[in-house]
């Protein structure tokens, strides 16, 4: 149990950190340097200039992290203690065994968390532009 607590990070730290890496190399540098010549110290440049900029790349490696999360199936496998059941190891199992009707309801929540997950995005989106 532990053991898959300290390793399933480790799998989605770098997708997370690879997006959140490439949101804040499109911070304009102009803008940090700005709030440094207004005589703000790097803290408050860091959390009043590029985190606000940078929150929609943090929300997105969130979003990206929990949706890999959820469906992971292979990690779960070889990690999950014994009787854990996910939803995806749901599914697999029902459909490694063709019962196709038990394995329906698991894959629909996972696509219905899936697809509320991209329109949350998606509306956020909207009201930003």
């Amino acid at each position: 149990e532990h053991v898959q607590a300290l390793l399933e990070p480790e799998a989605y730290l770098p997708l997370a950190v690879g997006t959140i890496r490439a949101l804040l190399e499109r911070v304009p540098v102009r803008l940090e340097e700005a709030g440094a010549s207004l005589g703000r110290s790097r803290l408050r440049v860091l959390l009043g200039v590029t985190l606000p900029i940078a929150r929609p790349g943090v929300a997105a490696a969130l979003i990206l992290v929990f949706l890999t999360a959820t469906k992971e199936l292979p990690a779960t496998l070889l990690l999950a203690p014994i009787g854990t059941e996910t939803l995806a190891m749901q599914v697999w199992q029902a459909t490694d065994d063709a019962r196709y009707a038990q394995a329906a309801l698991p894959a629909l929540v996972l696509m219905g968390m899936s697809a509320g997950v991209v329109w949350l995005v998606v509306q956020r989106e909207r009201l930003v532009r």
